[in-house]
């Protein structure tokens, strides 16, 4: 039998004849850590012996490398053990901490689900507008279900006809009817996320509650945050942001949703117990709330107006493009911009990220503020992939920097201070997840 302390032949010795290292010393057949006297359980692990001791576990222990050594119970690569196994019930006061919370994500949805087919989700100054025709809507509301009929005709025919009365020598006029598109076509996307998010809502509370294990719903409240932020961020692009302001259904469902991962994040510290009061809580803590405070200001704070003296309404990026376009064409004075490829390039790359950012950042934001809500897991904390997101957000604000520097330049304007807060912020976030990360699972240590 070969000793694992010296690696030598120690033959059938009960001790190692060379470094005195026990021979049939009891070994966890999960980790490999060696087992107390009784050798009933792993205290390394959590495995649990349920059957007799048989002989077969006098053997030598099996190959474990020492990175899998220690590692907290449940948090090991490749356990194949649910981390909720031996996690005790929820107390009479998290129980309704958990039913609060849980009410308070199914509302938000509930509400937004509403307003989306039902109600309005654009409104300013009492006025209802109609986004496929960019009129007062008629009743005073616009909903996916009450206009249904309209809805299908502007896909069907109403956008074939926007185009045909398009005037070629004009490509300026081309931004009303793309922008109404885009408009109405993140309206039905966002409004099928909600409605999926609202169905798997309702089965996640009902299981948790029936389970009385402890469960968070902040990811379903931040969907809905993301599908309604995506909205808000589509409207103040096309030029229509009084009408996504704060009068409006937008703005209330985007409130709502914040308010319930507010609710989720205070649930989360009442489960987090003992863990709060050590130090990499309170790192963790802290991190995520940096995290999430940077992305709030990357998503509110977004450059529409790159240029510092930009007053007008929508994004600098998308007129600018557009009258970049007439001029090389040939259909008017163009903008202080350098007319070349080079500045075509960097204009259609801010443009590009600008869109790219319609999609993403609000998704990104209500990302952030999940794990603000979800510090402290029931289930282990397992984000560490949110480094590379970080970073691959990072290298898209980098890029969207650089190209609005060469716009600065190239019109020789100041930054704004958006632009300015945009790009510190995303910086910023990069950092503090990586601190976030060398905090991983060390507030049970």
């Amino acid at each position: 039998m070969i000793c694992r302390n010296c690696h030598r032949d120690a033959g059938n010795e009960n001790y190692c004849p060379y470094c005195g290292a026990p021979m049939k010393r009891q070994y966890c057949p999960r980790c490999g850590v060696p087992l107390p006297p009784d050798g009933s359980a792993c205290y390394s692990c959590g495995w649990t012996e349920k059957r007799t001791v048989s002989s077969s576990r006098y053997e030598e222990a099996p190959e474990v490398s020492s990175a899998d050594r220690g590692l907290i119970a449940g948090k090991q690569r490749g356990a194949d053990v649910p981390a909720e196994t031996g996690a005790p019930k929820r107390t009479v006061a998290q129980t309704l901490m958990s039913l609060i919370s849980g009410i308070a994500v199914l509302a938000a949805i509930g509400v937004t689900v509403y307003m989306m087919l039902m109600g309005n989700m654009f409104s300013a100054e009492g006025t209802a507008l109609d986004p496929l025709n960019m009129t007062p809507a008629e009743g005073g509301s616009f909903g996916l279900v009450t206009n249904y009929t309209d809805i299908y005709n502007f896909f069907t025919g109403g956008i074939l006809d926007m185009f045909s009365e398009f005037d070629p020598s004009n490509i300026s006029a081309i931004v009303e009817p793309v922008c109404r598109i885009l408009l109405v076509g993140t309206y039905l996307l966002a409004a099928v996320v909600v409605a999926i998010a609202a169905v798997i809502a309702v089965l996640r509370f009902i299981v948790g509650m029936v389970r009385g294990r402890n469960f968070s719903m902040a990811g379903f409240a931040a969907v809905t945050f993301g599908a309604v932020g995506m909205m808000w961020f589509t409207g103040r692009i096309g030029y229509y942001g009084d009408f996504v302001g704060e009068g409006s259904g937008t703005f209330l469902c985007m409130i709502l949703a914040a308010a319930a991962l507010g609710v989720c994040l205070l649930q989360n510290l009442v489960f987090a117990g003992r863990r709060l009061a050590k130090l990499g809580s309170i790192l963790k803590l802290l991190t995520n709330a940096g995290i999430c405070a940077c992305a709030a200001i990357c998503f509110l704070m977004f450059p529409f107006g790159i240029s510092e003296g930009y007053s007008g309404k929508g994004s600098e990026v998308l007129g600018v493009a557009l009258d970049l376009a007439a001029s090389v064409f040939g259909e008017g004075e163009g903008p202080d911009v350098t007319v070349s490829i080079f500045g075509i390039v960097y204009m259609a790359a801010l443009l590009i990220l600008t869109v790219k950012y319609v999609f993403t950042l609000s998704f990104f934001t209500g990302k952030t503020a999940s794990r603000l809500a979800g510090t402290f897991k029931f289930d282990g904390y397992k984000d560490k992939g949110f480094v590379f997101r970080s970073l691959l957000f990072l290298l898209g604000a980098a890029l969207y920097a650089a190209a609005g520097i060469m716009y600065l330049s190239s019109c020789s304007a100041k930054p704004s201070t958006a632009f300015v807060a945009f790009c510190v912020s995303a910086a910023v976030l990069f950092v503090l997840s990586i601190i976030n990360r060398m905090c991983l699972n060390r507030d049970q240590i």
